[in-house]
């Protein structure tokens, strides 16, 4: 389906929760905890849940993994305003990613003593930071000195034009074609449409038009699709790369999940300056924000990494610092268990 599009299968899973949840909801006092979307379908689930919630007298904590509810509610009609002022605000908590999302709640009323900033984290512990040599022994990546012959560069993400993955595409081009360096991209992810793709009337147009361009720019040998990866392929994928690159602009991005397992794994992240990804790479020194839809400034940096080969060691030991710093999943849920 296209990102944020009506479907049914969407609506009974938000409404078979909602009966479920409906005799804890009558029979004693809890804490109602629930994530809220930006989107008309998602705020009815969030109006229903509210409704009953409050109705009950329970606490309610909302959480928002989104980066875009500004946009939500300035589209909106003064009426729809009215209720989502009413609903989000009768909240006891309200769950941001980042300071950077605070303007997006300045609508409600008293949001700085019912807003709190707990930074996005990994569901679990990961045996992230190594690879597999030849000998079969495991070394840290982040701390490995020798540079791969041929670098592993890899996207992984829903393919939504907006998350840039043409963009990479291009600078590939430019990196095998203009500076003949030896590298493989791995793109794992789904092809999906977003109200801010305009270029495709189809997921399936966007995928043949992604084939037809490797083709075009013959990089048939350096460029693999792997589509949705989990579990063992995605772990796989992740040991394996030197270089993740997200160069996203995508509307709803907030603080992106892949970026935390990039860091995680000891990878070098190149990505934009985008809602909250420059906190996540402290700015710079865990990684390379570079300016959004440049295919150039990322194949710049790719070349750049290629040509002196510490720079990787570098960024791969500063990415780990970071993960374990302000993204393991301990500090995440410690953070949690305090709201």
């Amino acid at each position: 389906r296209n990102d944020g599009d009506f479907s049914w299968s969407r609506v009974c899973s938000l409404v078979s929760p909602l009966f479920q949840a409906l005799p804890l909801l009558i029979s004693r006092r809890t804490t109602v905890y629930m994530t809220i979307a930006n989107s008309w379908n998602g705020f009815l689930k969030d109006l229903a849940f509210m409704t009953i919630a409050r109705a009950g007298g329970h606490r309610v904590i909302l959480h928002c993994h989104g980066g875009n509810y500004n946009e939500f509610y300035s589209r909106s009609s003064s009426i729809v305003k009215w209720v989502i002022r009413i609903t989000i605000g009768r909240a006891d908590t309200l769950i941001i990613l980042s300071n950077v999302f605070r303007p997006d709640f300045c609508f409600l009323k008293n949001s700085s003593t019912k807003i709190v900033v707990v930074a996005n984290g990994l569901a679990h512990t990961i045996q992230a930071s190594t690879t597999l040599t030849s000998e079969g022994t495991t070394t840290p990546l982040y701390l490995d000195s020798k540079r791969p012959y041929q670098l592993r560069i890899l996207y992984l993400s829903n393919l939504i034009e907006t998350k840039g993955y043409l963009v990479l595409l291009d600078a590939i081009n430019v990196l095998v074609n203009q500076h003949n360096i030896p590298l493989t991209a791995h793109f794992c992810g789904d092809f999906v449409l977003a109200g801010s793709s305009p270029s495709y009337l189809t997921s399936t147009e966007a995928k043949a038009d992604f084939f037809s361009r490797i083709k075009r720019y013959g990089l048939i040998e350096h460029v693999v699709f792997r589509g949705p990866v989990s579990g063992d392929k995605k772990h796989r994928e992740l040991l394996e790369g030197d270089i993740f690159v997200l160069p996203t602009t995508y509307r709803n991005e907030a603080q992106p999940v892949a970026i935390i397992e990039a860091l995680a794994y000891g990878y070098t992240v190149i990505s934009t300056p985008h809602r909250a990804i420059p906190e996540m790479l402290d700015y710079g020194k865990a990684g390379i924000l570079v300016e959004p839809n440049r295919p150039d400034l990322i194949a710049d940096q790719i070349f750049k990494i290629h040509s002196e080969p510490w720079l990787l060691s570098e960024y791969r030991h500063r990415a780990h610092q970071q993960y374990q710093r302000c993204f393991r999943p301990d500090i995440h849920w410690d953070n949690m268990r305090k709201v």
